[in-house]
């Protein structure tokens, strides 16, 4: 069946909801005791995910035989009502002959409702993957358990997608989506997640990651025991941690401190987060490089997002800046934070524009 994802209701202190060490799952009984147990886990998991039918789970224009050669780009939505419409229109910079763009669901679309050009895979969890789901969805409350499906995407994509750009429909990208494809090249040979690092002071003494924007080495992270094996004790809580409601980026944020070698760092040009509700610093927010992609991750600037993915030319990205004040974006009933949100993206964006050359 096809799991629709909802936060567990009770919001009891995190000591209290982690999952007991007992209730993990790389220990199922399907594997043979001849195995190591630090493969157990991921063996499962290829198993299960070898006998899924993939055709019953996808919807929309087949995928090319040459697939594995292709740039594949992924959005993520787990409501029962899939907001379609904006992962197309943020698809739509980026979107050619050579990128295959992924709808990743839980409820099945109305066919009427799909953008052209992209592909719908409903994502079905098998026997493992639940289990690893439900112990996380007892260690993260809010938003956090529908986030976290994100870290399984290995074991619900199929073998012709070997890795994936993963992207928030809240981001605009403004260089071509083959340089950030490339950073690929780069990774550890054990690196399974690319990822940028938290831009504001959320984490305070850690290295935070943000999930905005996600490099998955699938193939990587499907014959990783330790990625397996990490995801499985986080979720029951054999870590001590409490996931809480950001999700993924908390789990990538813990491995990268517990496991570094999983996780690559990208480039901050690469995801440029615009949330200042957990304060900043110059530290945080300064990028040298150009500015790839555009991330409007908080509540009063995500009409930003939408007006850059219509037009994200450097005259209009100046229009929306210097009208800020009009009430529209933000609106009127946020602008008691225009003065600040204005005074930094003049100080840390100023080019998360493409250059026209006009004006």
């Amino acid at each position: 069946c096809v799991f629709v994802y909802a936060a567990p209701a009770s919001r009891a202190p995190p000591a209290a909801r982690l999952r007991r060490p007992e209730l993990a799952c790389n220990g199922l009984p399907q594997v043979a005791e001849t195995m190591p147990a630090e493969g157990r886990g991921a063996a499962v998991l290829l198993r299960e995910w070898n006998h899924i039918v993939w055709d019953k789970l996808a919807y929309g224009p087949p995928l090319p035989d040459n697939s594995k050669q292709l740039i594949h780009v992924g959005f993520f939505d787990t409501r029962p009502s899939p907001s379609l419409w904006e992962m197309g229109k943020a698809a739509a910079l980026f979107n050619s002959s050579g990128v295959v763009v992924h709808a990743l669901l839980a409820v099945k679309p109305v066919a009427a409702d799909v953008p052209s050009g992209i592909r719908v895979t409903m994502m079905k969890l098998t026997k493992r993957l639940a289990c690893i789901y439900d112990n996380f969805a007892h260690n993260s409350h809010g938003p956090g358990p529908a986030y976290l499906i994100k870290t399984l995407l290995p074991w619900i994509l199929p073998p012709e997608v070997p890795r994936i750009i993963l992207l928030d429909t809240d981001t605009v990208v403004l260089r071509p989506i083959i340089k950030l494809w490339s950073v690929f090249e780069s990774f550890g040979d054990r690196a399974v997640i690319g990822i940028a690092r938290e831009q504001s002071n959320l984490y305070e003494n850690m290295v935070g990651r943000n999930g905005g924007v996600q490099l998955m080495n699938l193939v990587a992270a499907r014959a990783s025991a330790t990625y397996v094996r990490y995801l499985d004790r986080i979720a029951a809580g054999r870590t001590g941690y409490y996931v809480g409601y950001l999700g993924d980026q908390t789990v990538y944020t813990f491995m990268g401190r517990e496991a570094p070698h999983l996780v690559h760092d990208i480039g901050c040009e690469w995801n440029r987060q615009l949330a200042f509700h957990f304060n900043m610093s110059n530290a945080t927010q300064h990028c040298s490089r150009p500015c790839g992609i555009l991330h409007a991750n908080m509540r009063q600037v995500k009409c930003v997002a939408k007006l850059m993915q219509e037009e994200p030319s450097c005259s209009n990205w100046r229009k929306i800046i210097d009208g800020m004040t009009a009430g529209v974006c933000p609106p009127k009933s946020r602008r008691r934070n225009y003065p600040m949100i204005q005074k930094n993206i003049l100080r840390f964006f100023p080019d998360c524009c493409v250059d026209t050359g006009a004006g």
